[in-house]
C-alpha cells in the first residue's frame, strides 16, 4: 500500500518503506523481501486482470485462422501453378 503525503511528512520528510515524495520507489538491494511483498501480484490488480483476460485466447484464436488460411491457400496455390 503506497504512502498517503500525510502519513509521509507527520514525522518525517520521507516514507521509509517507499520513498514517498521521490519520483522513484526505494529499492535497495538488502530489502528483496521487501520488494517481493510490494511487487506487481501482490495486490488486487484491478486493471491487469482485465488485461490478461482480455489475452487469454488470443493465441488460440490465430491459430486456428492460421490454419484455415494455410487450408485454402495450399489448395488455391496449388491450382494456379498447376502442380
Amino acid at each position: 500500500m503506497a504512502c498517503s503525503s500525510e502519513e509521509a511528512l507527520e514525522c518525517q520528510q520521507t516514507c521509509a518503506s517507499y520513498g514517498y515524495p521521490a519520483a522513484k520507489k526505494r529499492v535497495y538491494q538488502w530489502s528483496v523481501k521487501a520488494i517481493r511483498r510490494r511487487t506487481t501480484g501482490t495486490g488486487r490488480m484491478r486493471h491487469l486482470k482485465k488485461v490478461q483476460r482480455r489475452f487469454k485466447g488470443e493465441p488460440i484464436i490465430m491459430g486456428f485462422i492460421g490454419f484455415f488460411v494455410k487450408l485454402i491457400h495450399i489448395p488455391i496455390n496449388n491450382i494456379i501453378v498447376g502442380a
